[in-house]
């Protein structure tokens, strides 16, 4: 309560104090009018009483010409529609003009002419009518006919600006909240050699959200811009067209409801709700029910699962960045995939570090927060209740190892019964794989310098000073980034790779792009690499010629074909410059190595039951593979000497020289010269060469050194199929008669630099300084010194007419074949016959893998060996194929075969 001083009296307010005071005691007036002497209390009353009273400025209503001293007043009066009652009144019986070119044939009266009205007809005009209106008026279309056939697009956009104004502020008044589009319909034409070409073409805006505080002349000035850049992209796509005449500016108006404020909660119908089978979160405070429904599912809650509250401490586990709410339905795929990250700059490489260290803390906060097992399902329950055996290592179960329920710890679902001992034994990587095609040969010389900028460890595993097979920086104690080549698991182009997938296996490729032009990405792009030297080029506005995608590096040109796929996709894709090319192009190749990699990941899960992101190379997934297969438990070497001795028998590539370029001339040739030597050419090739060696005796344990009174007689009495094998040091001699016999491949290849090279001159000192990196592995016919090879190698050098001059040491071991069922069930698998690759209509297979498979499956087993010799067998199979198929074999005729012998090989193994 205020008390005025003077008289005493109460007031509610102190304005009203103020007021009563100037008016009554005229007291405490300061502000007064210069033209009228009233007085007032504040300074923006004095002004408002001067601009409507005195004021000589006048605002003028552009329909009815009626004037306003206040802008306000001019808003209340185009609201309100009073300029358009007034027309009405004044025009009494209006001239209809029908100005619209709609090919419904709707006409829409957006001007008229009073006959005794003193306004200039031409400025007199009502506001604009709706051309058409559905869905209960809340949709409508407005018609603005072009008058002016000189116009551009660019003029005739502006010319309708007001009008387009007014009609969004006279819906606003109406339903609040507005969607709103333009059209501008043209008529283009072309010169062509029948004649004329007429082309209607409309240029669009997508859908904007007006709101009350929406800058209207921004907004038409924004959808104005994007109509003309889309004419101009038009004119310069479809070189010839030009524009004959603007029809038209329509625009289009539909009520929008938007969640502002408001909840998305709808409730359930009764007869639902009283099921309790749907789980209907209560939001009635905003209107994210994407949100609470996603973590609903996630994490349920048994207690109170139908409130807002029983969620509220898992909202930071998930990221729901990127997706607005009320969320529609073209963001739904949102929820699971985000779009990959392509940044283009200078600092790329500073950048993509940055973001895989955020990425990688993120992921080891999840790997650390263990989550519950989530209730099981009935088959998961049957499943679990039935198990008798540890879905990891098969074994059954029993009191010291007791089953147990297996559960990813980050989804929290069920992956089967298992016992304590592998439960215990799993454990959540602490490594997050990058994988690269092709990491050890260019691609780690981009980014690798950014990793040392900050002082946390780096790892590296070097297969020369330049490349690596794979290098690692520690996030924190516990965590670390891994780098690896999936080439080092691939071992061919992504070109190539790309072929061998099926069109439904291109799973990540489909979430990114559309169904309609992902077959044009489903291949390797090109890209002009050499031509692509700075930045600047990103600015190119079109691709550039054929000649310019010319590889200097591989001196290869690209095809016709290639360059007419990369300029469709470059048009397809609505690419305005070569930058947006290249982001797309790195952008699928991405995604294609994921495609692919997943897909080898799926296989060697299913097939091996062995995850590759675990592995640095296939060698040591290879190895793992083989043991968990064949269970066998190989012994380590605990003396260094022997390792020593061992190292110094590895075989490797043999360096030669061939002369490969020979011409037959034999009685069969239509060019035969009888005076000349009589040649004949054969073609021999085998492949599998490391299955066929690992498919004999291996040392497997109990490695020692043996006695030196060993002879040439004991060695070659002793089986290669013994359960005891050895290896061996000699001397071997090459007999002078066998030097032409084996002159092309001689026998006993030896690591040893070649002769007068420069390594031979630095190694001329003591030969155990010889550097291993720098020796060759050559064939000679020279007398060898100590040279280590096993028992089943020297008995086949022996056989052949080598001599052994003298046994220098020898260890003794007890072998098997312990690597034969893996060897042969890789062989198997190679055999079974794919879907055919995209854009190919035959595979074939070489019958010397079907044949060494045969071999080995059809053998009899007698207490661990074996009555048959494995390359005896074999080659067996080889000839009977040859015979029948030749050196190549369809997998049509595979599968024929493999069907007529499968009551063979029941019938083998009963009878044996």
């Amino acid at each position: 309560m205020y008390t005025c001083n003077i008289c005493g009296k109460n007031f509610v307010t102190n304005y009203v104090l103020k007021r009563h005071t100037l008016q009554v005691h005229e007291k405490n007036a300061v502000l007064q009018c210069a033209d009228c002497s009233k007085k007032f209390v504040r300074e923006r009353d004095l002004k408002r009483h001067r601009d409507s009273v005195h004021s000589t400025e006048k605002i003028t209503c552009k329909f009815c010409y009626t004037s306003f001293t206040r802008k306000d007043n001019l808003l209340k009066h185009l609201n309100n529609k009073r300029c358009e009652r007034k027309l009405e009144k004044e025009a009494g019986k209006r001239k209809r003009v029908d100005l619209s070119v709609s090919s419904r044939k709707k006409k829409t009266q957006l001007f008229t002419s009073a006959e005794n009205s003193t306004a200039d007809p031409e400025n007199i005009f009502l506001p604009p009518k709706e051309n058409e209106r559905a869905f209960q008026k809340a949709y409508k279309t407005f018609n603005l006919p072009n008058n002016d056939s000189s116009l551009g697009i660019k003029e005739f956009l502006l010319l309708r600006k007001e009008e387009t104004i007014f009609i969004f502020r006279n819906e606003l008044e109406t339903y609040k909240a507005l969607k709103v589009s333009k059209w501008v319909h043209c008529i283009y034409s072309k010169a062509t050699d029948a004649g004329k070409m007429i082309k209607n073409v409309e240029f669009k805006t997508p859908n904007n959200e007006v709101l009350q505080e929406t800058n209207l002349a921004r907004l038409y000035d924004d959808m104005s811009e994007k109509i003309v850049k889309e004419s101009e992209d038009f004119e310069g796509r479809d070189s010839g067209w030009t524009l004959d005449e603007i029809l038209r500016l329509e625009v289009r108006t539909n009520r929008y409801s938007p969640f502002r404020g408001s909840s998305s909660f709808i409730e359930v119908p009764k007869q639902i709700a009283e099921t309790k089978a749907i789980i209907n979160v209560i939001n009635k405070k905003d209107s994210q029910c994407f949100m609470w429904s996603i973590l609903a599912a996630l994490y349920p809650n048994t207690s109170n699962p139908n409130k807002t509250s029983s969620y509220v401490p898992h909202l930071n586990k998930l990221n729901f960045d990127g997706i607005s709410f009320p969320t529609p339905l073209n963001e739904l795929s949102r929820g699971h995939y985000k779009d990959p990250v392509v940044y283009r700059g200078i600092d790329a490489p500073k950048i993509f570090i940055e973001k895989l260290e955020k990425d990688a803390i993120e992921i080891e906060n999840i790997y650390k927060k263990s989550k519950p097992l989530l209730p099981l399902t009935e088959s998961e329950k049957q499943l679990y209740d039935n198990a008798n055996n540890c879905y990891v290592c098969g074994q059954t179960f029993h009191e010291n190892n007791i089953k147990v329920r297996d559960h990813n710890h980050v989804t929290q679902k069920f992956n089967g019964p298992c016992c304590n001992s592998c439960n215990l034994a799993m454990k959540a990587p602490k490594f997050l794989p990058v994988f690269f095609h092709n990491l050890s040969g260019y691609d780690a010389h981009i980014f690798i310098n950014e990793l040392g900028y900050d002082e946390k460890q780096i790892n590296l595993i070097p297969n020369t000073e330049e490349k690596y097979i794979s290098f690692s920086k520690n996030i924190s104690n516990d965590f670390q980034l891994r780098f690896l080549d999936s080439f080092k698991f691939m071992s061919s182009s992504l070109e190539n790779l790309i072929k061998t997938l099926k069109k439904d296996e291109f799973k990540y490729m489909k979430h990114y792009f559309d169904s309609e032009k992902i077959d044009l990405l489903l291949r390797k792009g090109v890209f002009p690499y050499d031509y692509f030297d700075s930045f600047e080029k990103c600015k190119d506005s079109c691709l550039p010629p054929i000649s310019k995608f010319y590889n200097k590096l591989n001196e290869e040109a690209i095809s016709v074909e290639d360059y007419n796929h990369a300029c469709k996709v470059f048009n397809e894709f609505h690419l305005n410059n070569l930058g947006e090319y290249c982001d797309l192009y790195v952008k699928t190749d991405v995604l294609l190595l994921t495609d692919l990699f997943e897909n080898f990941r799926k296989i060697c899960m299913q097939t091996y039951k062995l995850d590759p992101c675990w592995y640095f190379t296939t060698p040591a997934l290879s190895w793992d593979a083989m043991l968990l297969h064949t269970k066998v438990a190989i012994e380590l070497f605990t003396d260094y000497d022997m390792l020593l001795f061992i190292e110094k028998g590895v075989r490797g590539g043999i360096s030669q020289c061939c002369n490969r370029y020979a011409i037959a001339n034999n009685r069969y040739m239509s060019n035969f010269n009888p005076d000349d030597e009589i040649k004949y050419l054969m073609y021999l090739d085998a492949n599998n060469l490391y299955g066929y060696a690992m498919s004999k005796y291996l040392p497997l344990k109990d490695f020692v050194w043996s006695d030196n009174d060993l002879t040439e007689q004991d060695i070659l009495n002793l089986s290669d199929e013994s359960d005891v094998g050895y290896i061996l040091e000699v001397d071997l001699e090459y007999p002078s008669d066998l030097h032409d016999k084996h002159s092309d491949f001689p026998l006993a290849p030896e690591n040893k630099p070649p002769p007068n090279s420069v390594e031979k001159k630095q190694f001329n000192s003591p030969p155990q300084l010889e550097n291993q990196s720098q020796c060759r592995r050559k064939t000679t016919q020279l007398v060898s010194r100590n040279e280590t090879t096993q028992l089943v190698s020297r008995n086949e050098t022996t056989q052949l007419g080598s001599r052994n001059e003298k046994l220098n040491s020898a260890v003794g071991t007890k072998q098997l074949n312990s690597a034969l069922p893996s060897t042969a069930y890789n062989a198997y698998n190679r055999l079974q016959p794919p879907a055919p690759p995209l854009q190919q209509n035959r595979l074939f297979l070489p019958t010397y893998d079907l044949a060494l498979v045969l071999g080995l499956q059809f053998q009899s087993p007698k207490n661990g060996s074996r009555s048959w010799k494995s390359h005896f067998v074999t080659l067996q199979w080889l000839a009977l194929l040859r015979l029948e198929f030749g050196p190549l074999l369809t997998y049509q005729q595979l599968s024929k075969l493999l069907n007529r012998l499968n009551d063979f090989a029941e019938t083998s193994y009963s009878s044996n």
